[in-house]
């Protein structure tokens, strides 16, 4: 009957134990609240750096692309214009080879009248010639 019985008015062995542990646990839940709450912020804080850095990404990509856009408008004017001149070259050769084409066309034209005349008068000369002979044979013939 030597069995110990439990003392009301102390503690249990492991009271000091479980007091420590419920503290740990008070401090765990504090540390993890807290580390909930800085990733929060931190979370917030990242998302309007990236906004920012998607910002400046916007505006970077608008700016290369509003250089883009210019440079191709240059070349393409740069290109219109040499088209352009070299148009308005072709066409003012064109109209100096028409033009020369028309000379060369009356001057044809003057080479072969000249020709059709040049024959009228062989005929002519073969005429008068044959006349002649004719003319040689009865004097000779008399």
């Amino acid at each position: 009957a030597s069995a110990k019985r439990p003392n009301p008015t102390s503690q249990a062995p492991e009271a000091p134990r479980l007091d420590s542990l419920e503290r740990g646990c008070v401090r765990l839940r504090r540390d993890v609240r807290t580390v909930w709450q800085l990733e929060r912020k931190f979370e917030a804080r990242m998302l309007e750096n990236v906004r920012g850095w998607s910002r400046d990404i916007a505006d970077m990509r608008d700016g290369v692309v509003d250089e883009i856009q210019e440079g191709q408008r240059a070349v393409v004017e740069k290109a219109l214009e040499k088209t352009t001149e070299s148009l308005v070259d072709a066409r003012t050769r064109l109209a100096e080879a028409e033009a020369e084409n028309l000379r060369l066309g009356d001057r044809c034209s003057a080479l072969e009248r000249r020709v059709a005349d040049l024959a009228a008068a062989e005929d002519r000369l073969a005429r008068l010639e044959a006349r002649a002979d004719r003319a040689d044979r009865r004097f000779l013939d008399d």
